[in-house]
């Protein structure tokens, strides 16, 4: 009769293999949750550092950016700055994890500017609509006028560059 003998080595292995399922879930979570702050660097960055072939600024609109003091009035989508302004559109990306997935998408919050004739405040996940797909507004500043503000999808494009 042959009996067999495991060694230490053996029982090492085999000891790491039982325990790897509860490793696995944590590292697969570490990676995502890095992925999506990658995302978010990418889209901060991007917007920038103007570095997406996106639709340029009028250069109407760029002597009023420039008129404005705005350190970048090249680049679309870029304001005032963003050092300290969670709220500005370059800064509007947060994670959120819903159930065991990370989410990236635009914050809930209110735009830090005022924006209409009445000064509200508009939502940046609305603010993220209107440029990631585009739109036309009718009756732009109560005048009639139609204001044509095209697509610039900087999350998709930040996606593809993160891929």
């Amino acid at each position: 009769m042959v009996t067999v003998k495991f060694g230490k080595r053996f029982k090492g292995i085999s000891d790491r293999i039982r325990r790897l399922p509860k490793y696995v879930p944590d590292a697969i979570e570490m990676i995502a949750k890095n992925d999506a702050a990658r995302l978010i660097e990418i889209f901060h960055d991007g917007i920038k550092d103007n570095e997406f072939d996106v639709p340029a600024l009028r250069p109407r609109t760029i002597a009023k950016k420039a008129a404005s003091g705005f350190e970048k009035p090249m680049s679309p989508l870029y304001g005032a700055g963003d050092d300290k302004r969670p709220n500005s559109y370059s800064n509007m990306m947060r994670i959120f994890k819903k159930g065991n997935r990370f989410v990236v998408a635009p914050s809930k919050r209110a735009y830090h500017w005022k924006v209409g004739p009445s000064g509200e405040k508009m939502k940046l996940s609305d603010l993220f609509l209107i440029h990631e797909y585009g739109c036309v507004i009718e009756n732009g500043f109560g005048k009639g006028t139609f204001i044509r503000i095209p697509a610039r999808p900087m999350l998709r494009l930040s996606y593809e560059k993160l891929m």
